[in-house]
């Protein structure tokens, strides 16, 4: 989850000011690094039960996005797609560890 973070925040955080730069060159380590998070244990106090439908859909997220990379959509696609993937981040982060939402 702490890698994925570091990834995504060096990756959306540009992309929030019109950079998609680093989300073209991340995109394939996004979601290498989702697919990897989804078929580890839940981290400690997590509910594995509701983060695995919305890991699945990280994963899905990234996918989009590498792909969208790969078929050189436009920034404006790519800032959306980003941000999508970036939401269910959140989203996973808030509801699988109540009172504890990841800082940016």
């Amino acid at each position: 989850m702490k890698e994925f973070h570091a990834v995504m925040s060096k990756t959306f955080h540009p992309a929030e000011d019109n950079n998609l730069q680093p989300t073209k060159n991340n995109a394939a380590e996004l979601l290498t690094i989702a697919k990897a998070w989804q078929k580890s244990t839940a981290p400690a106090g997590y509910n594995a039960t509701v983060a695995k439908p919305i890991l699945k859909q990280l994963v899905k997220d990234c996918k989009e996005v590498k792909k969208a990379v790969a078929a050189n959509k436009t920034d404006a696609e790519l800032k959306v797609l980003i941000t999508k993937a970036h939401e269910t981040f959140h989203e996973l982060t808030e509801k699988c560890k109540p009172g504890e939402e990841e800082k940016h």
